[in-house]
């Protein structure tokens, strides 16, 4: 997350709980939460308040963002890892799918592809909007 985007979460935490933020509170706040997405902070937000009153600290949201990151790959299910590639390959495939689902992203398939290290056949008919979503992945990460 950006610095400006913590600024906007804790602008939103100030709503609920009248806390003053400064430009000190927001680099504090994002030295211990700036390597999480806002979307999955702002949920977190969403869920604290609804569990209570307590006083929000960094602490509340990084643990609830592990639950949400965790909860996605639970539901995930297993990887649907491609055949033929090698054991390197794989482990980098499942990683890449891994962190895909847990950033809760709309085809961790196509991610995972783009991020294992070039291009993976899957078998079946070609997908015009998934090649497009792999090559866009792969031009977006350096490896096309």
């Amino acid at each position: 997350m950006k610095l400006s985007e913590t600024a906007v979460f804790l602008g939103k935490a100030a709503l609920i709980d009248n806390r003053t933020v400064g430009e000190a509170d927001v680099a504090a706040w994002h030295e211990l939460i700036g390597d999480l997405p806002l979307r999955d902070c702002m949920a977190a937000l969403a869920e604290h308040r609804k569990a209570g009153a307590e006083w929000l600290m960094p602490s509340h949201i990084i643990a609830r963002v592990r639950d949400i990151r965790r909860a996605r790959l639970v539901s995930a299910g297993t990887a649907p890892i491609p055949a033929g590639l090698t054991q390197d390959q794989e482990r980098a495939w499942v990683r890449s799918w891994c962190a895909a689902v847990k950033d809760g992203s709309p085809d961790p398939v196509a991610e995972a592809n783009a991020g294992a290290g070039g291009f993976v056949e899957i078998e079946g008919p070609a997908r015009p909007d998934r090649v497009a979503i792999i090559r866009e992945l792969a031009e977006r990460k350096g490896i096309a």
